[in-house]
């Protein structure tokens, strides 16, 4: 998600993002714009979800191996 896609209540996705070549337009709900409006900015990024302020956040995989992982 970028930033500049989340118009008022909505989430724009362009054509070009999209799968189906159009745009899709998403109502955000009360409770996906609260916690939106609460995400920081890290560093100049556009994208909404990052760790680093340069990439989108990715690596799934990785997050959800160190979630499972046994805790003493």
């Amino acid at each position: 998600m970028r930033r500049s896609e989340v118009i008022g209540s909505d989430w724009v996705i362009p054509q070009e993002r999209y799968k189906t070549g159009l745009e899709l337009v998403i109502p955000l709900s009360s409770a996906a714009q609260a916690l939106l409006a609460a995400v920081p900015r890290i560093g100049k990024s556009i994208a909404v979800f990052t760790t680093d302020g340069k990439r989108p956040l990715a690596g799934f995989s990785k997050f959800k191996r160190a979630f499972d992982a046994p805790r003493c």
